[in-house]
């Protein structure tokens, strides 16, 4: 992959996992710097994102093919 940051990509495999982004749309999540935009608008003593356990939903049990 072409992010070099462990914690940005961490974050991209998270947001893949519980928001179902298609390829498409995280090529355009890291083309455009989503992490680093995140981090910027972080306070100095919350740098890392949160990261939430994945619940189920719907989208899991019906997938458009």
């Amino acid at each position: 992959m072409r992010v070099e940051s462990s914690s940005a990509r961490e974050y991209y495999i998270t947001h893949v996992e519980q928001e179902n982004w298609s390829t498409r749309t995280l090529e355009r999540q890291i083309e455009t710097q989503a992490y680093r935009r995140l981090l910027s608008t972080q306070t100095a003593t919350a740098v890392e994102p949160e990261v939430l356990p994945a619940k189920p939903s719907v989208r899991d049990f019906i997938k458009d093919p």
